[in-house]
């Protein structure tokens, strides 16, 4: 007979990290000459080789098949769309399985691994005494419904309902039948949960809606939230925040910090707010993905649809990931905080390559928008997808001639 040993917890999956968030971001504010190693890393749409430092890393995989090796120090590793292979290497890192498949080797030093119920395929290959698995379940789990396979390689496979979800290996295994889970489980109230795991800074909120039109706003502290079905809103405050919108026309504002804005299905509006670093994903549907004022370093992914892109002056250095041709970008200048040039990146087809070419836009007071383009395609981008708007984000638009 199978013992399955399951704890159950409210946890949130933002809350896994070991690293500093904070203080990461602020390493990252610094120039690069000044940055002494510490990173936030992200990967492309492409299949990608990422390397961390020595310090406590943050990497993020793109939506290719991606290969990260974090070097020493604790990190933390989140696996994107493709299927990755995640290497924490020395140190106490956190490796967070994505949609994909994914290889999660801890490497030295106590880890924990984070698989989600909804994405099955993943492979945990050295687990040790130490180490710990959380598995993200955001309904609540019937735990007759789990149980284990040992394997004649000597691996254990996780069973959800009898159907093979994860595989573990490693000397932690050994002869076991059975192994320690955590089970993430929010409730559908919409309280706020909040935990404080061993070796955590800080502490982190895990916040989750219902299938009804919420309205859950974060914290100044990094918040993970989690929401569900409806057309949501969200504004998630200061710190490093993840929010995911699930199904719904959702409208989600980032705040200040280095955030993650993940649209998911339907029509949804992301907005990066200030801070340096931020990732918005639209997902599938009619997006409008904003990079505000004060916005550096952004990321935008539109996704499945055609997307609408809406820069403001006072940002800079924006990429906008997987542009293409026929969708619009607006440029909406920001009074008396306009930068003498505001840089857009444009990749389009999301590949990255020979550089096509620029396009300078002049504004009605002189300022100058260099948009560069990159990738197949690109040279086919006209003045006719980019618009300068005389308002600021969130008032009437008025086009500029």
């Amino acid at each position: 007979m199978v013992t399955v040993f399951i704890l159950v917890a409210i946890l949130s999956t933002a809350a896994t990290a070991f690293v500093d968030i904070e203080e990461l971001a602020a390493r990252a504010a610094e120039e690069p000459e000044e940055a002494e190693g510490e990173e936030i890393i992200r990967g492309s749409s492409g299949p990608d080789i990422l390397s961390g430092t020595d310090e406590d890393d943050v990497i993020v995989a793109g939506s290719g098949d991606d290969t990260v090796r974090a070097g020493a120090g604790d990190d933390a590793i989140y696996g994107g769309a493709g299927d990755d292979t995640l290497n924490g290497e020395d140190g106490n890192d956190v490796l967070i399985a994505g949609p994909g498949e994914d290889q999660m080797t801890g490497g030295e030093g106590a880890d924990l691994f984070v698989i989600d119920l909804a994405n099955p395929g993943n492979e945990i290959t050295d687990y040790e005494d130490g180490d710990q698995i959380i598995v993200h379940s955001p309904d609540p789990v019937d735990t007759s419904t789990v149980s284990f396979a040992a394997q004649d390689d000597g691996s254990l496979d996780i069973l959800i309902d009898g159907e093979q979800h994860s595989s573990v290996s490693g000397a932690g295994v050994g002869d076991a039948q059975s192994l320690p889970l955590l089970f993430r489980n929010l409730n559908d109230t919409g309280d706020d949960p909040e935990a404080i795991l061993a070796g955590l800074d800080q502490t982190l909120t895990a916040r989750e809606g219902t299938d009804g039109n919420d309205m859950l706003n974060g914290t100044d502290a990094p918040d993970t939230i989690m929401l569900k079905d409806g057309d949501d809103t969200s504004f998630s405050g200061a710190g490093d925040d993840v929010v995911d919108g699930g199904a719904g026309d959702d409208w989600i504002d980032g705040g200040d910090g280095a955030d993650v804005l993940i649209g998911a299905a339907g029509d949804d509006t992301l907005n990066s707010g200030a801070g340096r670093g931020d990732l918005l994903q639209g997902g599938a549907g009619a997006d409008t993905l904003i990079a505000d004022a004060g916005a550096r370093d952004a990321e935008l992914e539109g996704g499945a649809g055609v997307d609408l892109f809406v820069v403001s002056s006072a940002a800079n250095d924006v990429t906008i990931s997987d542009y293409e041709p026929g969708e619009l970008i607006h440029i909406r200048l920001a009074p008396d905080e306009a930068p003498e040039d505001t840089r857009i990146e444009l990749r389009a087809d999301g590949l990255p390559g020979t550089p096509a070419g620029q396009i300078l836009v002049t504004g009605p007071d002189g300022d100058s928008f260099t948009i560069k383009l990159r990738g197949p395609g690109a040279a086919n981008i006209t003045l006719d997808e980019i618009i300068v708007l005389q308002s600021a984000i969130g008032s009437t638009d008025t086009a500029a001639t």
